[in-house]
């Protein structure tokens, strides 16, 4: 997990994607100086922002990838990490 209190860190999103079908979470992967954070969002929390329960969630999550990387970037700023060093990208972070 990478810590700073710098705000000119750059922050980038390769194009990694995974679903975990038995816990229903879709993760994307973020980029800090070489370090990766898994950054994961709920089929739940996917379905009420984006209105697409009868959706692929990794459509869901290509569609609507930006939206997702702004908020995922937003929650690394501030530091939001797990205890595993992960995102949570709730809802109301959307």
């Amino acid at each position: 997990m990478y810590k700073s209190n710098k705000t000119d860190e750059t922050i980038s999103f390769p194009p990694l994607t995974s679903w975990n079908p038995t816990r229903k979470i879709a993760t994307i992967a973020a980029q800090l100086h070489g370090g990766r954070i898994l950054c994961r969002i709920s089929q739940t929390d996917l379905n009420k922002k984006f209105h697409c329960a009868s959706v692929d969630p990794m459509t869901v999550i290509k569609q609507n990838r930006n939206t997702i990387e702004v908020a995922a970037k937003r929650k690394i700023e501030e530091q939001a990490f797990e205890e595993d060093g992960s995102i949570n990208i709730l809802y109301k972070d959307l």
